[in-house]
């Protein structure tokens, strides 16, 4: 279907007639052929291989029902080398100038890097975008760099200071005549952004994709598209049909006919762009990054097509079964419903704990959830008052802690199996290879997405920027409550990647972290952080992406033989972390020195 949301009415019909499976015959207005599709909305993506469906056929009229997509359109190359043109002319987050990010509250403070500011509880400026430096954490788990932001209390519910909100509605109504046009082009003579695949990796780092493509395509005037297959990891037939991408859960646009080369007539492969937090759109920057992020985040989650709506309410019921004042229900199969203003229900304490395939490779995992997590939620409940935690996590002993009210808390969590994530192959992978069950891809996102809604809704939180999921859930939140909420960020700021990736992306230019921790003899993550030396921060390659090159590998200190100096002198990736030509390198150099110089005679 060309508008991939079945009409919520249709559901609502079959359900006032006493139906839980609904088979719809969905027919075109121009006469095309008609569609089937499935809902089974009691399942909770188990095995639905021997379900009967009901036996409830709904025809919808003819002028409710979305046209079938059309074919593949082709993009003649005089299109698609002026949708390349203006495309590398978009520096992303480069394009943002620090000093002159406004604050996110409203208030007077000016940013640091290119992400976002506020004033905390003491009036001090906090940049969520704070660089990473390195250390190590107090327990050994993994080097980390917390982040704290604690709003005044008072701040707590109040609506978004007015030229923000006058600036989000701009950004909407930009974005919904992209995505939702009156009527869709015939034609591809005007550039599309259409993305044939997202990458195959964790749940939230594929929406935090879609939504710097979503924000390049607002950049360069271009409609965003996907693929009709491009997330099929993350899908699944029995949930999604034929619709395996992003589409099965949210509305992305009203057009959908696949772009083609007309030369060729393959489906068009643009970029990857491999830093999906590098999210900026010209025209919008004055807040910064993140601003943008929630934004897009929430035209997201505005639009979830019904089967996902009820799905997610479904869980959110179930959730807060007894706890039903906690977070008052936000879904029905009509659309988002209105909220009621924070103060009049407790507060929520939101907390996402991620273990299972994390732990395995070298990221923030502290052994004593207690001293770590819930002893930083304890911390935002002498600031705020709030002992109320709603807590996502595929951790076993989380959810456990959780139940026994560790610390006093009065905690809740869904009740989902969470010994199918203790594993060490990453859960991108292992949910690709099943269809059916507890793994598929549509019922571990099913989870995943009502998580995020969920915890959005929460007051203050406790997390890692270090997660796509987290971000994901603590932007949402921020496009709901117009600023950001208190924040404990245990590991990184909101742009982890900053200065660690002229270290982890120098991997063409040295070895940098990887380096370190391999050629530095660690037994474990971050034991030798400190001892191990510094040889492998020869990698500063991810300096090179720019087109110039590394720095030279120092000696480092001696321990366990890992002090050996690497090279730094390869060529980077370009600017954006983009898989670019040695012309669009070349170019993407002199648009920055350009713009730098322009800085400089401004000063």
């Amino acid at each position: 279907m060309c508008i991939r949301e079945v009409d919520a009415r249709a559901l609502s019909l079959a359900r006032a007639l006493g139906s839980n499976d609904v088979s719809l015959h969905v027919s075109s207005a121009g006469g095309g052929a008609a569609r089937r599709v499935h809902f089974a909305p009691h399942l909770r993506g188990i095995h639905q291989r021997k379900m009967m469906w009901a036996p409830v056929v709904v025809a919808l009229a003819a002028a409710a029902a979305p046209p079938p997509c059309p074919p593949p359109q082709p993009i003649s190359e005089a299109a698609l080398e002026k949708f390349r043109a203006a495309d590398l002319d978009h520096l992303a987050k480069r394009e943002i100038v620090p000093k002159f990010v406004q604050a996110l509250d409203g208030g007077m403070c000016v940013g640091e890097t290119e992400d976002g500011v506020a004033s905390d509880k003491f009036g001090h400026c906090i940049d969520l975008g704070t660089p990473w430096t390195l250390a190590p954490a107090p327990d050994e788990s993994f080097s980390h760099t917390p982040v704290t932001f604690l709003p005044p209390p008072k701040t707590l519910g109040e609506p978004a200071a007015p030229m923000l909100a006058k600036h989000a509605e701009k950004l909407r109504a930009a974005v919904l005549a992209l995505q939702h046009p009156a009527s869709c082009p015939s034609s591809t003579e005007t550039a599309v952004f259409y993305m044939h695949t997202l990458p195959q990796v964790g749940f939230g780092s594929v929406i935090e994709y879609a939504v710097m493509f979503m924000a390049r395509a607002l950049a360069i005037g271009a409609p965003f598209r996907i693929g009709a297959s491009s997330s099929e990891a993350w899908t699944s037939e029995w949930f999604c049909g034929t619709e395996r991408s992003l589409s099965c859960y949210f509305n992305l646009t009203s057009c959908c006919a696949p772009i083609v080369e007309a030369r060729t007539n393959k489906p068009l492969v643009l970029p990857r762009r491999r830093d999906p937090i590098n999210v900026a759109a010209r025209g919008y920057n004055a807040y910064g990054s993140i601003w943008i992020s929630s934004q897009l985040l929430g035209l997201l989650f505005e639009r979830l097509t019904p089967a996902t709506r009820h799905e997610l309410a479904t869980r959110r019921t179930a959730t807060l079964r007894s706890l039903p004042t906690l977070l008052p229900p936000r879904h029905s199969t009509e659309g988002p419903m209105p909220r009621e203003h924070p103060r009049t229900r407790p507060l929520v304490i939101g907390m996402h704990i991620r273990r299972g395939d994390s732990c395995s490779k070298a990221r923030y995992c502290p052994a004593n959830l207690t001293t770590s997590y819930f002893a930083a939620a304890a911390k935002l409940r002498i600031t705020y008052g709030a002992n109320h935690i709603l807590l996502a996590t595929d951790d076993r002993e989380a959810a456990r802690l959780c139940a026994a009210s560790v610390l006093g808390f009065s905690c809740t969590t869904q009740s989902i199996e969470r010994a199918k994530f203790e594993a060490t192959e990453l859960i991108e992978n292992r949910v690709a290879q099943h269809s059916e069950g507890a793994l598929s891809g549509a019922a571990v996102s099913l989870d995943a997405l009502a998580d995020m809604d969920m915890l959005a809704d929460a007051d203050m939180f406790v997390l890692l920027f270090r997660s796509c999921f987290a971000r994901v859930a603590y932007g949402l939140a921020m496009q709901r409550k117009g600023r950001p909420p208190p924040v404990y960020s245990l590991e990184a700021p909101w742009s982890p990647s900053k200065s660690a990736k002229m270290m982890v992306g120098g991997r063409k230019g040295g070895k940098g972290i990887k380096g370190i921790k391999e050629k530095m003899g660690f037994a474990k993550p971050g034991k030798y952080f400190m001892k191990g030396g510094m040889g492998g921060m020869g990698g500063m390659g991810g300096m090179g992406g720019m087109g110039g090159k590394g720095f030279k590998g120092g000696k480092g200190f001696k321990k366990d033989k890992g002090a050996k100096p690497e090279k730094g002198f390869k060529m980077g990736k370009g600017v954006d972390g983009g898989e670019t030509t040695k012309e669009e390198r070349r170019a993407r150099k002199a648009a920055f020195m350009k713009k730098r110089k322009m800085e400089k005679m401004e000063q």
